[in-house]
């Protein structure tokens, strides 16, 4: 690939004509254009060249910075294809919006939360769980960058999981989103870093503030089992909506059945839904096997799915 820098070089060094490198340059500069197509199929937004880094506002107008060698980063997915989960990020955020308090647990980069306080003024507080530094580190200057929307994010610098502790936590440069507890990615040469693990249970939040509409994401890259276990006071105490990422693949890496989380909330009283490609809404669900191809599902109280149906927060077949 052509570099600015060796246009200037060989300008300057006479092989080409000034002519010769606008054209050059010009050809390059054509990328600029073709980013438009990609923001006009996301529905909109803006990207920002600045001195130091890059900047994408999205169309619900949440801005990320752009990790430059994530080639899986949350903005180059939205990007990428036109939406960073599809009809779960949609069914999420209109959750979001009848919601009191949000736990994001692998809260990455602050992509749900920080949309999740630009589009509900009325949310009382958002805590935020990432343990990976180099996330921990954007996701704390995306909420500089949101501000005053994301005032009431928390961040917690840890993981989540059925024990207190510390582990080690594998991740590669090239796709800091699936950091895991498991080698996931097959990783010859895994990024480890040594991260302390909290049971939820144990986590000083502000119970009282909780209220009855809560919301809990998990997305942990195959230890969503292990969290599930060190929350089973709070699942108890608030029953919160939760939002739950299962891959079988990912299971079968960390040794856990991937209808493990499935029986655990489905016999503590919740039900399980998915969305279907092409649907607007949740549909009923039962058990996860070879055909399944929903990776992330939504778990409601029982007591509460009416509640949900009358405010209009989702649609259930």
């Amino acid at each position: 690939m052509t570099k600015f820098k060796d246009i200037h070089e060989s300008y300057k060094a006479g092989d080409i004509t000034r002519l010769e490198a606008a054209m050059q340059f010009h050809q390059i500069h054509q990328r600029l254009f073709q980013y438009r197509e990609l923001l006009q199929r996301a529905g909109g937004g803006r990207i920002q060249i600045l001195q130091d880094h890059v900047i994408l506002t999205t169309a619900r107008g949440a801005i990320f910075i752009v990790d430059e060698q994530d080639v899986r980063s949350n903005p180059i997915e939205y990007l990428n294809f036109g939406t960073l989960e599809g009809v779960d990020e949609r069914v999420f955020l209109e959750l979001c919006n009848r919601s009191e308090v949000i736990v994001d647990i692998g809260a990455n980069i602050g992509w749900y939360s920080i949309h999740a306080a630009r589009l509900n003024p009325n949310l009382k507080n958002i805590y935020a769980f990432e343990p990976l530094p180099q996330n921990l580190a954007l996701l704390k200057n995306n909420i500089d960058l949101n501000k005053p929307y994301s005032d009431r994010i928390i961040v917690h610098s840890c993981a989540l999981g059925d024990r207190n502790g510390y582990r080690d936590l594998l991740s590669s440069e090239e796709e800091k989103g699936a950091s895991s507890f498991f080698n996931i990615r097959d990783l010859q040469e895994p990024l480890v870093s040594n991260v302390e693990v909290r049971r939820l249970d144990e986590v000083s939040l502000d119970w009282g503030e909780l209220g009855e509409k809560s919301l809990l994401k998990i997305d942990t890259e195959g230890s969503e089992y292990l969290v599930l276990l060190g929350a089973m006071s709070f699942l108890a105490e608030n029953r919160p909506v939760v939002f739950c990422e299962i891959l079988r693949k990912w299971s079968a890496k960390a040794g856990v059945d991937y209808n493990a989380s499935v029986k655990l909330l489905t016999d503590i009283g919740y039900e399980v839904f998915t969305t279907i490609a092409g649907s607007d809404g949740l549909h009923t669900f039962s058990v996860i096997d070879e055909t399944t191809e929903a990776t992330n599902f939504f778990f409601f109280p029982r007591e509460k799915i009416s509640n949900y149906i009358r405010s209009g927060a989702c649609k259930i077949y």
